[in-house]
């Protein structure tokens, strides 16, 4: 329980920037987001390496915990954004479902096999020195793979409005998953309607016939 409380700050700092983060990635676009919330992961990663038995939580662990949140409200809004504007209309909840989906089974699997590789397994976890040194190595790992995140992201990820390579040009708007997608019903409503008046014919306009005053 003292463990899961000293990153209670990450969590609140993903839960109050994150509507922010979604607004300024609808100005500007994903990329610029994610390019700089990946670094500030990095170096929440890094700064975790020199926590020791001795370490103070007010001096080394809530500063990183600050920055890792900084970071994750940096990149998580954007990133879902730009999965779910990547898809049609119609497909905006599917989309949505998947990059979860996606995101929790690769965050499994990423706890799972990282104690392994660094040799933490069994007895090991009762041996403050390997603890120790396997804790490290997995902090330089996920440091060198936000690293990695953002070179993607800088090099992958498109501005609004850039040409696509059907010739076509995205839209400007992304959606953001604060703000639902219209319906598919909605959506083929407003075309029949549309194409019904187009074929209604129009009524003429009758004449306004003009009778001459009766004399006084």
């Amino acid at each position: 329980m003292v463990a899961g409380s000293a990153l209670v700050p990450v969590t609140v700092m993903t839960l109050l920037l994150s509507g922010t983060s979604g607004r300024l990635a609808q100005r500007i676009g994903p990329r610029p987001p994610l390019v700089a919330g990946c670094p500030l992961c990095a170096m929440a990663s890094m700064l975790a390496v020199r926590i020791g038995p001795h370490a103070g939580y007010w001096t080394a662990v809530l500063p990183l915990a600050v920055l890792f949140g900084l970071g994750l409200a940096a990149l998580l809004p954007p990133l879902t954004a730009s999965a779910m504007n990547s898809a049609a209309d119609s497909l905006a909840g599917p989309a949505s479902g998947e990059n979860n989906a996606v995101a929790r089974v690769a965050g499994r699997l990423w706890i799972a096999a990282l104690p392994p590789i660094t040799g933490l397994t069994g007895a090991a976890y009762a041996d403050p020195v390997q603890f120790r040194s396997s804790f490290a190595q997995i902090s330089w790992i996920c440091a060198a793979a936000f690293a990695c995140a953002a070179v993607l992201a800088a090099t992958f990820i498109t501005r609004p409005g850039r040409p696509t390579r059907h010739g076509g040009r995205r839209s400007s708007r992304l959606r953001c998953p604060t703000s639902p997608a219209r319906s598919p019903s909605a959506t083929h409503r407003d075309k029949s309607a549309n194409r019904t008046a187009a074929r209604q014919p129009t009524a003429p306009v009758s004449p306004v016939l003009r009778h001459p005053a009766a004399p006084g």
